[in-house]
């Protein structure tokens, strides 16, 4: 098999590829955002979105996560060799052909689990363009120019097209918890125990933090209790890679104050999200 590292650059690049198909709710996130701040620079009132906008992005997010589900689940068995027995979009119809796979079920679980998280990031979203739009309102200017201001100010947060960046976030970080729920569900799948253990490995580059560099190499068998929470993503953005092992490798153990590698709410199996 390929080394290591060959394989986590491998999976870096199908992570990547998953991203780029989130597109839609990136445009979808922003549009809806910029809409509701720029009501709000007319109204004087705050930036909300409703509940049925809300609602709206929770499903688009979790039917991303359910594509990157799938292709995820699909390429590790290709790529593992294992055989298994085996009305969304198009996509997900395709990739799912001939996979034993409970489509609803994955998707209201992971739904769930977007759900916090986005709710958590619209909280933060309402409450920083609301604090920003106070003083843009109270200098009593035209609606033109207050416009004008409230689109840099967007700009400056990550929510305009032009800087969309906490929607890349959002995106980014729930790719890899579909692909994190895919691969323990492919390790449950796996009738024959071809897959030993796993391995976690970071990108490589300056822009690992360092409490992640920490854990590069951390490896156990598959059943271990460590990959009860140190699956990634460990933590918003997380580039982490985890790498199945086919053959016995030695265990490391965790390195001293390992916990500060996991943010807030990270502390979980994405796959454990399935049984939920």
């Amino acid at each position: 098999m390929p080394s290591i590292r060959a394989q986590a650059e491998k999976q870096a690049a199908q992570l990547a590829s998953i991203e780029q198909m989130g597109d839609p709710f990136i445009r979808a996130y922003i549009a809806d955002m910029e809409r509701r701040a720029l009501a709000a620079v007319k109204s004087g009132g705050n930036v909300q979105l409703s509940k049925a906008e809300r609602a709206k992005a929770v499903s688009e997010l979790a039917d991303f996560m359910l594509l990157g589900f799938v292709r995820r689940y699909r390429q590790k068995k290709q790529s593992l060799g294992i055989e298994l027995n085996l009305s969304f979009s198009r996509d997900v119809a395709k990739l799912s052909k001939g996979l034993d796979l409970d489509l609803d079920g994955i998707r209201d679980s992971l739904a769930k689990s977007a759900k916090k998280r986005l709710d958590d990031s619209l909280d933060t979203m309402e409450v920083r363009s609301t604090k920003t739009l106070l003083p843009i309102t109270a200098r009593q200017q035209t609606t033109a120019v207050a416009t004008r201001q409230m689109r840099r100010k967007l700009d400056d947060m990550g929510l305009s097209f032009k800087n969309p960046s906490m929607a890349e976030t959002l995106v980014r970080t729930h790719a890899q918890i579909a692909f994190g729920a895919a691969q323990w569900q492919l390790n449950q799948d796996d009738p024959h125990d071809i897959i030993w253990g796993f391995t976690l490995v970071t990108v490589g580059d300056d822009r690992v933090r360092p409490a992640h560099a920490a854990l590069d190499g951390l490896t156990r068998p598959k059943n271990d209790p460590i990959w009860n929470k140190y699956v990634p993503p460990l933590d918003w953005n997380c580039r982490c890679q985890l790498i199945e092992l086919l053959e016995p490798a030695e265990k490391t153990k965790l390195p001293t104050g390992a916990g500060a590698a996991i943010g807030e709410g990270f502390d979980f199996n994405p796959g454990q999200l399935l049984a939920a």
